[in-house]
Formats: C-alpha cells, structure tokens, sequence
C-alpha cells in the first residue's frame, strides 16, 4: 500500500514539473511575443517621428541659397520654414569651429 502511494505521489510530481515547465515555456513564448511587438512598434514610432525633419533637411537642402553658399539667406528661407515646427536647423564647419545657420537664433 505504501509503494503504491508512493508511486502516486511520484506521478502526481512528474506530472506537475511537466506542466510547470510547460507553463514557463508558454510564458516565455508569450513574453517574447510582446517584447518583439512592443520593440517594433517603438521603431516604426520612431521612424516616423524621422520622416518629418528629414523631409524638411530635404527641402530646405534644395534651396538654391544653400547650394550657392549664401548661408544668411538661407538661414531666414530655413527659421520661415521651421518657425511654426519645433524643429531647429544648426550648419556647422565639419570640425564646429564656425556656425553657418542657427535658427535657434534669432537674426534681427
């Protein structure tokens, strides 16, 4: 009688651990499901908070002040076209040592 109990306590446990263990894979499974969700969801979020600014970069790259170096020009054509975003536009020498166009500075 006693072995027979303890062939059954020794079953009802393998069966546990079998269905804990199979909970915890599903769990996993669920939870990585959301976090590959969660994680392409912030990069198309982001994506498209990228498309904006960089369709105005592309614009305001167009100008023909721009391409000819007039930089002050191109600094009122860039604060009118920005004046109602909250975007900023800062041209600078490759090494920083001299700002071109700043329309987070207003030219008076």
């Amino acid at each position: 009688m006693l072995s027979l109990v303890c062939g059954a306590v020794i079953v009802m446990l393998a069966v546990a651990t079998l269905a804990g263990w199979l909970s915890y894979r599903e769990y996993r499974d669920r939870v990585a499901i959301s976090l590959i969700a969660a994680s392409s969801a912030v990069m198309i979020a982001v994506d498209n908070e990228l498309d904006e600014p960089l369709a105005f970069v592309n614009g305001l790259s167009s100008s023909p002040a721009f391409s000819e170096g007039d930089f002050e020009t191109f600094g009122r054509q860039a604060r009118s076209a920005l004046s109602q975003y909250r975007y900023i536009l800062i041209i600078q020498s490759a090494r920083g040592e001299r700002e071109y166009v700043n329309t987070r500075k207003s030219k008076h």
